[in-house]
């Protein structure tokens, strides 16, 4: 009798896993692809000027690629952190990050290299913590010495600090 309950409890435990692993359209409401998401052309909270083109993160990249021109080099492979593929396109002074999971590919991140371009508040590597507070405000309070947080519509401005100096700058979607 034990044998058969083992034997029962142990069906209905992979009968209940084999349901978790259902085909994903299969769940989604009729009309609700991927392919129906319509690309943002408007960046969400904090934007970037770059050779006179602003952007930000969750915007399409097409219009933007078209703007800034050929990258120096890009790389794409598939997505740890999402579906799809990533893709980041490296410009001078700053590096692009995509991804295609919404089938369209959309920025998830900008990242600024160095202290030839800056946030459209004029910040720049370089610049010490208290200039950031000046120009932003008080950081969130998930701040600390190390870095500066300033969150907006579903996205972060992240200062990155060394020694009291902003040692990096990402954009990023939260």
């Amino acid at each position: 009798m034990k044998r058969y309950m083992l034997i029962a409890l142990a069906l209905i435990l992979v009968l209940s896993l084999c349901a978790c692993g259902g085909d994903p359209a299969a769940t989604e409401p009729a009309g609700t692809t991927n392919s129906d998401v319509t690309p943002s052309t408007t960046p969400k909270g904090y934007t970037f000027t770059y050779n006179g083109t602003q952007f930000g993160v969750d915007m399409a990249v097409d219009s933007v690629l078209t703007k800034l021109g050929e990258p120096k080099d890009k790389y794409t492979s598939q997505s740890c952190a999402f579906g799809g593929e990533d893709t980041v396109y490296y410009y001078s002074s700053i590096q692009i990050s995509t991804n295609n999971e919404q089938g369209y590919e959309r920025i998830y991140s900008i990242y600024l290299e160095d202290d030839l371009v800056s946030t459209e508040k004029g910040i720049c590597i370089g610049n010490t913590a208290d200039q950031v507070k000046a120009a932003y405000g008080e950081a969130d309070a998930a701040s600390s010495d190390s870095c500066l947080i300033y969150a907006k519509d579903g996205m972060s401005l992240r200062f990155n600090l060394t020694d009291g100096k902003v040692s990096s700058i990402l954009y990023n979607m939260v």
